[in-house]
């Protein structure tokens, strides 16, 4: 039976027991989330400091196969996206052409 509420990245595991798991929102991946960073800072130079120290870090190196990947999925979504938009301007001049001709007939 699925709950109807807010369920998106909660799983129930128990009876009465709720475990968060976090997903990726667009391909629906687990992800872990890091527990040995600390909680979020409270004031301004805390949340400044904890981004600097983020932003420092070195960046894992990413497999060749995986960004040809990732080259070739962003093209196709890119793509998809501009077919999407080409189609809607279509129908949205279609609409107004239609309502032009409605209207030149009903009211000329």
């Amino acid at each position: 039976m699925r709950d109807r509420g807010n369920t998106r990245g909660r799983r129930r595991t128990g009876t009465w027991t709720w475990t968060w798991t976090w997903t990726c929102g667009r391909c629906g991946v687990p992800v872990v989330p890091d527990r040995s960073a600390p909680e979020a800072p409270v004031k301004r130079g805390e949340r400044e400091a904890a981004v600097r120290a983020a932003m420092e870090r070195a960046v894992a190196p990413v497999p060749p196969e995986l960004y040809a990947d990732a080259v070739l999925r962003g093209d196709r979504l890119l793509r998809r996206r501009r077919l999407a938009r080409r189609a809607l301007w279509l129908l949205a001049c279609a609409a107004v052409l239609a309502f032009t001709v409605w209207a030149a007939h009903t009211h000329p």
